[in-house]
């Protein structure tokens, strides 16, 4: 049956041109790498984090270190400790070859600058720093391998 619903007598326009090449499959989106959670990397101590990154280093002026603010309740400066938290975690991915695509390295890049500024108690109040909690809920999007176009989840 054609597409005019004609069994076997042909209706319909006729062709002007015949394609001859190859058609190519699609292309594959190679994400590279895989991605782990802010857990993984906070966790395990056994995990030796990528260099150039230090669990005993200083975190911007959080006056703790990395590992200090992965070990951070997010509950006494939610924004802060969320974002710094999934920062930390969104890093050391990118460090440990998982691609990030270019609205994940675009958060990154606002959440460095934020956080070279920006100490805990900025987020101490209620309701404060909504902006940095988006950009946290982006790169846990990242991290647990459901960001779109970004790396699967780590095995």
């Amino acid at each position: 049956m054609n597409h005019s619903g004609a069994l076997g007598i042909p209706k319909g326009p006729e062709p002007k041109a015949t394609f001859l090449g190859e058609v190519k499959p699609c292309d594959s989106v190679d994400t590279g790498g895989c991605s782990y959670t802010q857990g993984y990397w906070g966790s395990k101590p056994n995990v030796v984090w990528p260099s150039p990154y230090d669990r005993s280093a200083m975190f911007y002026l959080s006056g703790k270190t990395w590992q200090g603010v992965m070990d951070s309740p997010v509950k006494s400066a939610p924004g802060y400790y969320q974002l710094a938290q999934q920062y930390i975690a969104a890093v050391l991915n990118v460090a440990n070859n998982a691609s990030a695509p270019q609205g994940v390295t675009s958060t990154i890049s606002s959440a460095a600058a934020w956080l070279t500024v920006t100490s805990p108690a900025a987020c101490s109040t209620k309701g404060s720093c909504g902006v940095q909690k988006d950009w946290a809920a982006t790169l846990a999007q990242y991290n647990e391998g459901s960001y779109p176009g970004g790396p699967k989840h780590c095995e």
